[in-house]
């Protein structure tokens, strides 16, 4: 299973949880701020509250371990993009080097070639940025919403 089903179903089981638990803490702190002298409501009002408060607990520590994937994602993500570059760049200058070492290329259609190249590669990771980007946000609006 993988860590984004993991947390789907972490969420799930929380927000499965806590509408439940919402209106009991509703309910109890009605009777509780009416007869605060009585021990039995103010025990089944601390229970309430504790079981309230380990929720948010629970959904704290799993919107850290989110946080914590999307930056680990993010920092390979850069890692990646700067081994891309640095490939481009020795991809470009082997080209370049080769049609030197040929004979067989016009300046100006290689100059035209290696910018195209260069333009395609961009754009692909322009895309894959913006698509990554999407799913971050949308995951992350999917995880507050609830």
């Amino acid at each position: 299973m993988s860590g984004s089903q993991q947390y789907y179903n972490k969420l799930n089981e929380i927000s499965g949880k806590f509408p439940g638990v919402l209106d009991e803490f509703k309910r109890n702190y009605v009777i509780y701020n009416q007869h605060p002298d009585f021990q039995e409501y103010a025990n089944i009002f601390s229970s309430v509250k504790g079981t309230l408060s380990s929720i948010n607990k629970d959904l704290f520590v799993l919107t850290n371990d989110v946080q914590q994937d999307i930056n680990k994602l993010n920092e390979n993500n850069d890692n990646l993009v700067m081994e891309l570059d640095e490939l481009e760049k020795e991809n470009d200058f082997l080209k370049k080097t080769l049609a030197n070492a040929s004979g067989t290329g016009n300046g100006s259609e290689i100059m035209n070639e290696n910018a195209k190249e260069q333009y395609k590669t961009k754009y692909i990771r322009n895309l894959a940025m913006i698509f990554g980007n999407l799913l971050i946000i949308i995951s992350m609006i999917v995880l507050f919403k609830k």
